[in-house]
């Protein structure tokens, strides 16, 4: 398979039993281009995570340029939000996008691939429940606020293999931007865990690895 060919599944089964999630998926689409670079620094034959998969469309892209030997889809759906999520404007359908919808794109998605165990579970819950060193990467995509980035962060940082990297979405440097909180958290991890700033670019893409002394 090429790595520039985005091989998606048909969603149609999907879109029919849920039909404001074409809505949704629509909007987010776009976005998916402007992250592509952040997958040229993900190693390829490894152990990953993703945490926060929503209805798993990056996933899908994430998956198949990584080939991962194992992959983690975590997301708490309905755990988090009840059922439906917040109203977040267009990505949500301004709320009217219920979390059953998510889960089963998700499911439907990543169903094709073996390599993937699909976990319903808060963040820090999961990775807490991890041996050490049993990742060599992880996406973080979750709350996109401080302090619980803050604490998956921490908490990857003992899973992670002593060469791991981690990886996220939605950092943005600005103090008016509302994920302002996921870049504090990245940089305040790097600050107390020895860890050094791979990437941050305009897509809003970061990376980080143990500092080498």
């Amino acid at each position: 398979m090429s790595e520039n060919t985005h091989d998606q599944v048909d969603m149609s089964p999907v879109y029919a039993r849920y039909p404001v999630l074409a809505k949704v998926e629509a909007v987010l689409d776009p976005r998916f281009e402007r992250r592509r670079p952040i997958l040229n620094y993900i190693p390829k034959w490894k152990r990953g995570a993703e945490i926060g998969v929503f209805t798993g469309q990056f996933s899908e892209l994430l998956i198949q340029i990584a080939k991962p030997i194992k992959y983690f889809a975590v997301d708490p759906w309905e755990l988090a939000f009840g059922e439906h999520f917040p109203n977040w404007g267009e990505y949500t359908a301004n709320g009217t996008l219920s979390t059953e919808a998510a889960y089963q794109a998700a499911s439907h998605r990543l169903s094709r691939f073996p390599e993937v165990e699909i976990v319903t579970s808060k963040g820090v819950e999961w990775i807490n429940s991890l041996d050490e060193s049993s990742l060599d990467w992880a996406y973080v995509d979750s709350t996109h606020q401080y302090e619980p980035t803050l604490a998956e962060l921490n908490a990857l940082a003992t899973k992670l293999a002593p060469d791991g990297i981690l990886f996220g979405d939605d950092c943005w440097c600005r103090r008016e931007h509302r994920h302002y909180g996921v870049f504090r958290a990245v940089r305040d991890f790097c600050r107390q865990n020895n860890f050094e700033i791979m990437l941050m670019d305009h897509a809003g893409q970061w990376a980080a690895r143990r500092s080498i002394d």
